[in-house]
């Protein structure tokens, strides 16, 4: 069966505690380790409850994952593995696995200039020649298609930045903002993140001791760079970094704080399904319609999201974001007056 996010991480928290045989695991104490770890990718999310702990057991033991994990219960509320040397890593991949393999390669393919995805292919069919499995035509359907630019601007530097975040090696960039003269920056890429269909790499730039964003399609020329050591800012973990942000605009030294939005009653049902930050909660209901709040960081992406919605959206607080955006609304109004 495929595996939810959230779910793969708490069977593998729950293993990896298991293991741990010198103290005692309830389901609380398995509970709070998985919700730790759930943390790290989705910063605001509760501990799993009793029920989805036991539940995660139940199919641990039943086989369906592919391996039946001998947890036993000791003294009526604790768990451990009644082989001290089990741990789910060691059952062998089977055909099951092997199309999930392949529904993920489906996906990498989705990405244009991903060439990690020959890697890929190369241990699928190392995999499939050690199974002695072969290929079905119902393999080759395509089931998954990105909305993406091909052949973007920038979209040839995808593949070198990518190494050099994940080798942990600096690089230099020669950089040209739109209104600026290029210039050279040493630069030690964390990470490379796409929003609305242009993708930036993320690092601390060596010159101003900054973490910067820099959009593909303004780098000119990008190399290894052998005389800067990798730094890692210990300021920055990607999971926690914007998870105050739309988008990936950082202003400096900016805070998160509270927004309200008032939406017509139309558009509250569509952010009801689809929030406009993981903040997002709703607050009360009125003739007028219903109030979100949420807490971020103002930046240029989240008010152009904002702006996208028009006469549907009305920002309550804070004032400066109000005025802000009723100043460009004015400026909108006035361009299309002009004759």
């Amino acid at each position: 069966m495929p595996l939810h996010l959230h779910a793969f991480l708490r069977i593998q928290t729950i293993d990896r505690c298991l293991q741990q045989r010198t103290r005692h695991w309830a389901w609380s104490d398995l509970a709070a380790a998985c919700g730790e770890s759930i943390r790290e990718w989705h910063p605001l999310r509760e501990d799993p409850s009793e029920r989805t702990i036991k539940k995660d057991i139940q199919w641990m033991r039943s086989g369906a994952l592919g391996y039946q994990a001998p947890i036993e219960v000791y003294q009526k509320k604790f768990y451990r593995y009644a082989d001290p040397n089990f741990n789910i890593h060691r059952s062998p991949l089977g055909e099951r696995d092997l199309a999930y393999l392949r529904d993920l390669l489906q996906v990498l393919h989705a990405f244009r200039h991903f060439e990690v995805t020959q890697e890929v292919e190369a241990l699928i069919a190392r995999i499939e020649a050690l199974l002695q499995v072969r290929k079905s035509e119902a393999d080759q359907r395509v089931l998954v298609q990105l909305d993406q630019l091909a052949d973007a601007p920038g979209s040839q530097w995808f593949n070198l930045l990518y190494a050099h975040v994940r080798d942990k090696k600096a690089l230099w960039i020669v950089y040209k903002p739109f209104t600026e003269a290029a210039f050279r920056i040493a630069l030690s890429p964390y990470l490379l993140k796409e929003y609305n269909k242009r993708w930036f790499v993320i690092g601390y730039d060596h010159k101003h001791l900054q973490i910067h964003t820099f959009p593909f399609d303004r780098i000119l020329e990008a190399e290894t760079n052998l005389l800067t050591p990798f730094y890692e800012h210990p300021r920055f973990r990607a999971a926690y970094w914007y998870r105050h942000l739309v988008g990936v605009s950082m202003p400096y030294d900016a805070q998160p704080e509270r927004v309200c939005l008032l939406a017509t009653p139309h558009r509250a049902n569509y952010l009801r399904t689809k929030p406009l930050h993981l903040s997002q909660v709703e607050e009360s209901a009125t003739p007028k319609g219903v109030v979100f709040s949420y807490y971020l960081i103002l930046n240029t992406e989240w008010e152009q999201l904002l702006l996208s919605y028009a006469g549907e959206i009305k920002v309550l607080e804070p004032l400066r974001l109000a005025m802000d955006l009723k100043e460009k609304h004015e400026a909108a109004l006035r361009l299309y007056k002009e004759n």
